[in-house]
């Protein structure tokens, strides 16, 4: 039916063109003209009824082989990503045609491949943590800073003193560097809330008091466009307060929470610090172990998957500013980028999401990772449980096919691929065990590798 010429792409996509023998082309042109002469009405004759000469003058010859080869391609595209042994990852796209004889060209995604290379050998022990002496000290002294007490003085305003502000405002040549009102700010000899010298400038201002001033922005500041530039301030003050931090104490524990001590007040803020501090570890060996699989796989994948995902991320965006209340337009006009720039600068982000993924659905597929349905009942009554919901009738009648239970299948996958990744590096894998059933896998949800910040 058709003579087919491959061309695999460094893209890891293929181009196919497909050239129809002409006995195919010619069945073709009448299945393709018998259609159109049954939908199209000509005057003189019954609906269906015109002669075909009259049809081809009608519609046009060229519109026939048009409708022609499209039907043609639907029919034959199994049959010809078959004949050229390929996997698509989507249809394709139809780069060319020609007419007589009809010739396709095709552009065609192909599915994801992945090796991971040499990563039954992959062995990194997780870094032990500790909350130090210094780290404590620091977290009770924020305590101690958040129960400060402020007291309304009459003086004229010292460093540490509290100034509520009525407004502020600071330009330059009417750019506008800052302009804010019911402000609250601390005087502080780091002095870097605002702008250098800005805390300084501000000592001696008493409660009721307006004052001007004018600050060089330093040539290291952090934004770029207010380096080296002379800013005029204008600060109206409301009140000024005396800060008087609490002393460390049992009352202070029996003020923040229930703590009959300080010591037991230390004693749990420490655990819960240590338990943050072991999170925040855990998640930073993981990303470290899912770079580990990607740096040492060969992953291709075809340039759709970033387009898809480029797409999605764009419609999002553009949802949740929507639900702001804020156009799309006036956002882009906000970040002085066009649509192209931001999505050419979420683009590494997508890259590194579609890597990690495939590596971690190859490493799932190789240590046969599977979730049962019984684990997918006890994951939802262990959430129901909590929620403080026992009906046995709404736990005996859950739905596994359901978007809850494929959710919950899928959140035990991924957390199931990752935590054999962990035990892999330790070490702790049975690798020939987990991967003695691989023969039998059956198609299972896709490990999610966790989003780049």
């Amino acid at each position: 039916m058709f003579e087919l010429k491959k061309e695999l792409l460094a893209t890891h996509e293929a181009l196919l063109t497909v050239t129809i023998e002409p006995e195919a082309e010619r069945e073709a042109y009448q299945q393709a003209l018998r259609r159109i002469g049954r939908k199209i009405s000509i005057p003189g004759f019954r609906k269906g009824r015109a002669p075909r000469g009259i049809v081809e003058r009608k519609f046009g010859k060229e519109a026939i082989w048009q409708e022609a080869a499209e039907e043609l391609l639907e029919k034959i595209s199994e049959d010809v990503f078959e004949q050229a042994d390929i996997q698509p990852y989507r249809p394709g796209e139809l780069e060319d045609l020609t007419l007589s004889p009809i010739t396709f060209v095709l552009r065609v995604p192909l599915s994801p491949e992945v090796e991971l290379g040499d990563y039954a050998n992959l062995r990194q022990d997780p870094k032990p943590v500790e909350v130090t002496a210094a780290e404590l000290t620091e977290a009770l002294e924020k305590m101690r800073e958040d129960n400060v007490i402020l007291e309304p003085v009459a003086r004229p305003a010292q460093l540490e003193d509290k100034l509520e502000i009525v407004t502020i405002h600071g330009e330059a040549a009417e750019d506008i560097f800052i302009d804010d009102v019911d402000f609250s700010l601390r005087l502080s000899e780091s002095d870097d809330e605002i702008a250098p010298g800005f805390s300084a400038a501000l000592v001696g201002v008493e409660a009721g008091e307006k004052k001007s001033f004018t600050l060089t922005m330093p040539e290291d500041f952090e934004e770029e466009k207010w380096q080296n530039r002379e800013i005029s301030f204008e600060v109206e003050v409301a009140e000024v307060y005396e800060r008087t931090l609490p002393e460390l104490d049992d009352a202070l524990a029996s003020t923040i929470g229930n703590f009959e001590s300080l010591v037991e007040l230390q004693e749990n803020l420490q655990a819960e610090m240590l338990e943050y501090k072991e999170q925040e570890a855990e998640q930073a060996y993981t990303d470290e172990l899912i770079d580990a699989l990607v740096a040492g796989a060969e992953i291709h994948y075809p340039p759709v998957m970033v387009k898809e995902e480029l797409d999605t991320m764009e419609e999002q965006l553009k949802e949740r500013f929507e639900g702001y209340g804020m156009k799309w337009e006036t956002f882009q006009n906000l970040q002085s980028e066009t649509e192209t720039d931001l999505r050419e600068g979420w683009r590494p982000e997508v890259e590194l999401r579609i890597q990690r993924g495939l590596a971690l659905n190859k490493f799932a597929q190789i240590t046969a990772v599977k979730v049962s349905d019984e684990e997918v009942q006890a994951e939802f009554q262990t959430a129901m449980a909590a929620r403080g919901i026992e009906d046995p009738e709404l736990l005996s009648g859950f739905n596994f096919d359901s978007e809850l239970g494929n959710n919950i299948r899928n959140a035990l996958y991924g957390n199931k691929v990752l935590e054999q990744l962990r035990l892999l590096a330790q070490g702790l894998l049975d690798l020939e065990a987990e991967t003695a059933e691989e023969s039998e896998i059956v198609t299972e949800p896709e490990a999610v590798a966790p989003e780049a910040e």
